[in-house]
């Protein structure tokens, strides 16, 4: 599994983001490299709700080769 985000701040509170990746899976750790790598990726925006916990609520749309969807977030897993 491999995935990258990009967060730029657009304006004061409001931050765009794009995101992707791509995963495989196989039945040994060494049939990995044998495997079919599946890519995902989207883009979403984010609003600062609360600047002293640094609490980030938006909403995302991301794809993959079958299907998509739209996520509604609340915090993030990367920064406080």
């Amino acid at each position: 599994v491999g995935e990258a985000e990009l967060r730029v701040n657009v304006y004061e509170r409001f931050w765009l983001v794009g995101f992707g990746g791509a995963g495989a899976a196989a039945a040994t750790f060494g049939d990995l490299h044998d495997g079919d790598w599946h890519p995902a990726g989207g883009m979403g925006f984010r609003y600062l709700i609360a600047r002293g916990f640094g609490l980030l609520v938006g909403v995302d749309v991301a794809t993959s080769e079958d299907d998509s969807a739209i996520y509604l977030t609340v915090g993030n897993a990367w920064t406080r």
